[in-house]
């Protein structure tokens, strides 16, 4: 049997609208028949092993106020791509302080002073659940946060 046909135990909870978007595993020849589409899914997947090889480094490697810090950055630059940041630059936040925790093996009350500091070093703030990046830059050096990570899809690729 094909590993993607196989039953996993997995499960996502939305914090916002969204929108899901499925396909029959039969039918995914078809899809990658299409050349734009293929290219699509597979610019997705080399997207999304970059950032489970960088949510490994930040669990295992950043000391915990740079997690949320990168978290909150990863958030933003996404929303962003999206075009969905608001005209003060701010940005909806729905997750709460145990979400945070569980993404970055934390606990809800080491997060709550992980953001304070943030607050207090002037670097973000989040209030009535939306972000604020007030120096981002400085933020995303304390987050140690790559660069080269760019949420915005590519156009078609070149030959």
């Amino acid at each position: 049997q094909h590993p993607l046909l196989e039953d996993h135990s997995l499960g996502a909870e939305a914090l916002t609208d969204a929108e899901l978007c499925t396909f029959q595993v039969a039918r995914m020849a078809e899809l990658f028949g299409d050349a734009e589409l293929g290219m699509d899914a597979a610019w997705m997947a080399a997207a999304e092993k970059r950032l489970v090889e960088e949510h490994l480094t930040t669990v295992a490697k950043r000391q915990g106020t740079a997690r949320v810090a990168y978290l909150c950055l990863e958030l933003y630059d996404r929303l962003r791509a999206l075009g969905r940041l608001a005209p003060d630059g701010s940005c909806e936040f729905p997750l709460r302080h145990h979400h945070i925790a569980d993404a970055l093996g934390m606990t809800d009350v080491h997060v709550n002073r992980c953001i304070q500091a943030l607050r207090k070093r002037g670097l973000s703030r989040i209030r009535d659940r939306r972000l604020y990046i007030l120096r981002e830059a400085e933020l995303r050096d304390f987050a140690a946060f790559p660069a080269e990570l760019d949420f915005a899809r590519p156009k078609r690729p070149i030959f």
